[in-house]
């Protein structure tokens, strides 16, 4: 087998963050949901305890819920947007 490149978590927790940070995840999501922002090695750094696994993954299942929202609202903006037009 060849050898396999290392993947950097920390790289691309970074990426993470810049993509997020496109989106105004600390206005629209930290505020909104009442979390507090992620550093750039949140879930790339080893966790320190169950609890903090515990918080990392609610964490991470509210933030996708809120990723996946974010289309449910621009798809319903349009279809007011294209209703408007037919009546």
């Amino acid at each position: 087998m060849a050898n396999k490149p290392q993947i950097d978590t920390y790289l691309i927790m970074d990426d993470i963050i810049e993509k997020l940070s496109l989106l105004d995840y600390e206005n629209a999501f930290c505020r909104g949901w009442k979390h507090k922002r992620i550093s750039r090695v949140y879930f790339s750094h080893p966790a320190l305890g169950e609890e903090e696994d515990i918080h990392r993954l609610h964490m991470l299942y509210d933030m996708s819920y809120w990723l996946m929202s974010l289309n449910k609202e621009q798809v319903s903006a349009k279809l007011i947007d294209f209703s408007i037009f037919l009546f």
